[in-house]
């Protein structure tokens, strides 16, 4: 097979199968687990394919080694030889399983210097950074900010300066000039048709046509529209004599009018890109200061690193080094801005001339699922990116998720050609002004079939949806009913005890004692105040308030340095639980995307539809992938300017396909049962025919459903890879293992994101002193410094700690405490200095650095 590959996957048609049997043709070719970089649009989907290939590896069947075979051409009897080995090395080794944001992260974190930045930066949300901007600016620069933010009608001008900046490495190079054309010049083009209809209409059009006080009353009607006869492209009003030159007149007109809005737009987007310049300066300095990075400001980083011309050549090949394969879920909702930090690594796998040979490509995904085209999601990139790698590709047509009735229909719906798996199921499609009436009609006829009530998802266009169909449902049926919103860790109920219970720490109020001890049935206390994991912890020991939410939650404080910090962040929190049955399932289309259903209800708006229509609209180079130019959307602009009217068409095509790509995802999660309750007039629906079809087939019974053995048998596949240090500590030295974490990361990346991170285990004055006694018997050498040197010695792999670059080289091994025995760390030092004289060609010297008792020991 191609070593660059494209897959199209449509829904249900195993997707992640193929994914993971890709992923492990690679590690059968013997390539080092971090060696294959595999990118996912989530960290579900991460945490899903990491699974499945540890599932796929001790269950390899003949079945996947034959399609192993047939991607790498490893004879099977070869594959089944290297099992054990390829196990091993899995099992013990760092995985390269990424999102995008978190390998952006480590684009940052690793070149955070080549930024400005510090590398122990945090993430967090940068909050009123635009207030900040605002107060940055001079008394008349805010004046005549706010002039122009009064032209943006009902736009949010912050999130519109934060999408600018987060579409930024895709915008254009702007050059804005203007015409001399002014506002009377135009009136004077219009003033000749006015006396065109005076001179040869009607007595009513005579009396109808009258030169206008303004512009804005010639292009636009009392109703705001512009007038039917300026939407033709030829002069034709009832009752008035046509002729050529009333023809020659008309036109000049309407070019006028085209020339004058152009010179707006071009007023408008200068002052807007002016503004934006002044914020994004503002914002890089802001951040650069305070050391807290937003995901949107990772992501700018880490482009502007990749793209840079004096830092571009060594980056990559620092990042390309150890990168053989790159694979590439869901790349239909891959954006533009995303796709560039990737472009150079796989540019140069192709051009052949990189350190390592035999490397690949592959990616996978469904351009009828691409439905995040708001988030900046490029659907075309995926045959741009097939065409400019001359790809090999492939598709997978068999279902084995919908049954066959539910394939066929949508087959019919979106002119399909699958097959499926298996044959049965229902179809219901109906039309109804009354959408919430309807769903409960249909929720009893499954009630009525033999459906439980946790087998059953409804999916709903908008947030908004889904609180209206919840409530219906528990007014209606007094039904439990599961969503987004309560599945959140904050919503359950001994996290949210324990909450209450923190606020009544600070503030004694009888509602946070009354919401603890209505759920715990136990008396609230003041407690002694420590760090917020530390006394979440003691709360569920004292008070017995252990499950799965109150895990999370400690897990969601570690990241508060104190308790006001972590209640005033806590309900933001968006960690959800994984949900393990219950009520009736609603939630968003969008949300359901990479799921499935037995029984999936599917309704079109419950409330309103709501036009929305951009302020500005991006004109697309002919590739469909790159910014070619930028237009304000004036109103009713479309009938004046034929280059504005084309960019429009073309977002309102791409609008109304991602519309269809929504509807083709709510259709395509259904295994058992697909019902839709659409409007007569639906602008979602309009592919689906009214139909009823099959079956329905009844829930099992909880017994035979989730009462069958897991039977697993553990086998032992080597140590996990990590620094020998760990290995002397005992199994339960946890103490001892995160002094030696706080200690390497703290050197690495910084001291402000160690204490961060391991506050919760070593008090933050051991970390900073065991930092400050490294750096203490560090200064003896001199040389250029290098931390967390990741090299492969004859299969072996290696992470020096510090690198000293001289006339002789120095390598630095850090421990934060001294072992009785030291012949693992001494021995482990002696094969980096190994390393480093084969690699380099250069005398080495080796060291032990222990902090716990300020000593430098030569190996």
């Amino acid at each position: 097979m191609n070593s660059f590959y494209a897959l199209l996957a449509s829904a249900g048609t195993g997707k992640t199968y193929s994914l993971t049997l890709h992923y492990l043709a690679r590690l059968f070719e013997k390539r080092e687990p971090y060696d294959i970089l595999a990118i996912t649009f989530t960290n579900k989907a991460a945490n899903e394919m990491r699974e499945r290939a540890g599932e796929f590896l001790c269950s390899l069947d003949k079945a996947k080694l034959k399609a192993i075979k047939e991607i790498n051409g490893i004879d099977e009897k070869v594959l089944q030889k290297r099992l054990d080995e390829i196990k091993h090395s899995f099992y013990s080794s760092s995985l390269n399983i990424r999102t995008i944001d978190s390998f952006a992260q480590v684009i940052v974190r690793k070149f955070a210097s080549y930024a400005g930045l510090s590398s122990d930066f945090a993430i967090a949300e940068v909050e009123g950074i635009f207030e900040l901007f605002l107060e940055s600016l001079s008394a008349r620069e805010f004046e005549r900010f706010l002039d122009f933010i009064r032209k943006f009608e009902r736009e949010d001008i912050a999130q519109f300066l934060e999408f600018l900046y987060e579409k930024d490495k895709e915008l254009p190079n702007l050059h804005f000039t203007t015409s001399k054309i002014e506002e009377a010049d135009v009136l004077q083009l219009y003033q000749k048709i006015v006396d065109h209809i005076q001179q040869y209409g009607s007595q009513s059009k005579k009396a109808s046509f009258t030169m206008p006080n303004s512009l804005q009353e010639a292009i636009y009607n009392r109703s705001g529209k512009v007038p039917a006869w300026l939407q033709r492209d030829e002069f034709a009003i009832s009752g008035v004599k046509m002729c050529s030159l009333a023809q020659r007149e008309f036109e000049e007109f309407k070019r006028g009018v085209a020339e004058y809005m152009k010179n707006i737009e071009v007023t408008f987007l200068a002052t807007l890109f002016n503004f934006y310049q002044k914020y994004k300066k503002y914002r890089l300095e802001f951040i650069k200061q305070n050391g807290e990075l937003d995901f949107i400001d990772i992501k700018y980083i880490a482009n502007e690193l990749v793209s840079s011309h004096i830092h571009s050549q060594f980056l990559q090949f620092r990042l390309d080094a150890r990168i053989e394969h790159i694979l590439f879920d869901e790349f239909q909702d891959t954006s533009a801005q995303d796709w560039m930090l990737f472009e150079p690594l796989v540019d140069e796998i192709y051009s052949g001339q990189g350190q390592k040979e035999q490397r690949g490509f592959f990616l996978v995904g469904d351009t009828k699922q691409a439905i995040y085209g708001f988030r900046g999601g490029n659907e075309r990139l995926f045959d741009y990116v097939i065409d400019k790698y001359q790809m090999q590709t492939g598709e997978l047509k068999l279902n084995y998720r919908s049954k066959s009735n539910i394939v066929d229909y949508v087959n019919k719906a979106f002119n399909l050609h699958q097959k499926a798996n298996e044959s049965g199921g229902y179809v219901d499609v109906s039309e109804s002004e009354d959408i919430l009436k309807t769903l409960g009609q249909k929720l009893e006829l499954l009630w009525q079939n033999g459906v439980i009530d946790k087998d059953i998802a409804i999916l709903v266009p908008t947030n908004d949806d889904i609180i209206k169909v919840s409530e219906y449902i528990k007014e209606q049926f007094q039904k439990e009913v599961t969503t987004s919103s309560s599945k959140l860790v904050v919503h359950q109920p001994l996290a949210r005890a324990i909450i209450s219970l923190l606020r009544y720490q600070i503030e004694p109020k009888e509602f946070y004692r009354f919401e603890f001890e209505a759920i715990s049935a136990q008396k609230a206390e003041q407690l002694p105040r420590k760090k917020p994991a530390v006394m979440i912890r003691e709360i569920a020991d004292r008070y017995t308030l252990w499950d799965r939410s109150v895990k999370l939650l400690v897990q969601i404080a570690t990241k508060y340095k104190d308790l006001e910090e972590f209640l005033e962040h806590i309900e933001s929190e968006s960690i959800q639980m994984q949900s393990r049955g219950g009520g009736i399932e609603v939630l968003t289309i969008h949300k359901s995307k990479g799921l499935s259903f037995a029984h999936t209800i599917v309704l079109d708006r419950v409330g309103k539809e709501r036009s929305f229509s951009p302020k500005i609209i991006f004109d697309l180079a002919d590739d469909g992938i790159h910014i070619a130019g930028i237009y304000w959307n004036i109103k009713g602009r479309e009938y004046f300017d034929k280059n504005f009217k084309r960019v429009k068409e073309q977002y309102e095509q791409q609008k109304n396909k991602e519309l269809k790509n929504v509807a083709y995802v709510a259709l395509t999660r259904a295994k058992e049962s697909l019902i839709l309750i659409k409007k007569p007039k639906t602008k979602r629906f309009w592919m689906a025919h009214t139909s009823k079809i099959g079956s329905i087939t009844p829930s099992l019974e909880d017994e035979q459903k989730y009462s069958s053995r897991f039977d697993y048998s553990y086998r032992y596949f080597g140590a996990q890879e990590v620094l020998e240090e760990e290995r002397e500590y005992k199994a339960n030295d946890y103490p001892a293992i995160y002094r030696g974490k706080a200690l390497h990361e703290a050197m690495e990346v910084g001291l402000k994101y160690a204490k961060r991170r391991y506050r919760s285990f070593v008090p933050e004055a051991e970390i900073e002193e065991m930092v400050q006694s490294a750096k203490k018997l560090e200064k003896g050498f001199d040389g250029k410094r290098y931390r967390e040197i990741p090299f492969v010695l004859q299969n072996r792999l290696g992470i020096i700690d510090l690198l000293i670059e001289g006339k002789r080289d120095v390598v630095v091994d850090y421990k934060s405490a001294k072992p009785s025995d030291e012949r693992v760390y001494m021995n482990q030092v002696r094969f980096y200095k190994e390393a480093c004289q084969k690699l380099r060609r250069k005398e080495t010297k080796g060291y032990l650095l222990y902090t716990d008792i300020n000593e430098l020991k030569e190996v």
